[in-house]
Order: structure tokens, then C-alpha cells, then sequence
């Protein structure tokens, strides 16, 4: 009869498990998330003054609300698909 060694759970090493950051042991893959945060940064602090100086330029909530407006609506206008989703017209003659 053979014994089977049983592995002490203080010494024994953890299996390298699939986790959710395994992207992350890549470098190239951590300097592109750095540079994306960097990036986002960036463009948070511009959205940030471009609304504080038109307030101090004109000093009206409306042009805010318009600054706005004019930044939402090529997003909505442009998104994608909303070709597939708007309903069909039928050209055929009856």
C-alpha cells in the first residue's frame, strides 16, 4: 500500500491562476493603460477651463448650457447605430 504525500498548505506554493489583471504582467500593456490616463486626464482638465472660461468670458449660465448642447449633439446625431435602429421607409409604389 502506497501512502500519498499530502503538501503542507503553509509551504506550498498557490497554482497561477487566470485572474482578472493578468493583462497587466505585460509592459506594453501598462505603459498604453499609463498613457490612456494621462490622456483622459488631460482632456478632463481642458473640458474643465474651456467651461470656466466661457463662464468668466460671458458670465450666463445659458451659454453653458449651450457649450453643452453643441458638444452632445454631434454625438447623438452620429452614434452608431442609429441607422440600424431608425424605422425603415418602404419606397415601393401600391
Amino acid at each position: 500500500m502506497t501512502e500519498r504525500a499530502v503538501p503542507d498548505p503553509e509551504t506550498a506554493e498557490a497554482p497561477p491562476r487566470a485572474g482578472r489583471l493578468v493583462a497587466l504582467r505585460s509592459r506594453d500593456f501598462r505603459l498604453l493603460l499609463a498613457g490612456q490616463v494621462v490622456s483622459l486626464t488631460g482632456t478632463q482638465m481642458q473640458h474643465v477651463a474651456v467651461v470656466w472660461q466661457l463662464y468668466l468670458l460671458t458670465g450666463s449660465p445659458l451659454a453653458l448650457g449651450m457649450l453643452g448642447l453643441f458638444r452632445v449633439t454631434p454625438i447623438v446625431l452620429l452614434r452608431p447605430g442609429r441607422a440600424a435602429s431608425s424605422p425603415t421607409r418602404s419606397t415601393g409604389a401600391s
